[in-house]
């Protein structure tokens, strides 16, 4: 993927969510509390962190990783450890929003009369 289309995907991407919410919406907040707004928002801005950094690491790896390895002075072997270790970091520190969105969901839900009902 060149860099064009990259940034081109990007920038009709990265909005369509918010604009999705926002369409029937309006963002009012209604009945919803600041936290109930505030998790799933982060739920959301998490999983759109979380593809751009996994689309550039993963253009940046596969262009580049022959001549960091070697510039670094590593083999492969070290250089797949520390990426396993980055990737499983990035995971761990970007979850807390989309688990946070997902438990404050359920409790939406529950609180729901008609979809504990269901």
């Amino acid at each position: 993927m060149t860099i064009i289309a990259y940034n081109a995907m990007l920038i009709t991407l990265l909005p369509a969510p918010w604009l999705i919410i926002w369409s029937p919406t309006r963002f009012n907040a209604a009945s919803s509390t600041p936290s109930q707004r505030a998790w799933t928002m982060t739920w959301l801005a998490m999983g759109q962190v979380f593809g751009v950094l996994a689309m550039s690491s993963y253009s940046w790896i596969r262009i580049r990783v022959d001549q960091y390895i070697a510039a670094a002075g590593m083999n492969h072997d070290t250089f797949a450890i520390i990426m396993v270790f980055y990737a499983c970091l990035y995971t761990v520190l970007l979850s807390f929003g989309a688990v946070g969105g997902m438990v404050m969901v359920a409790k939406m839900i529950m609180e729901d009369e008609f979809c504990s009902r269901i």
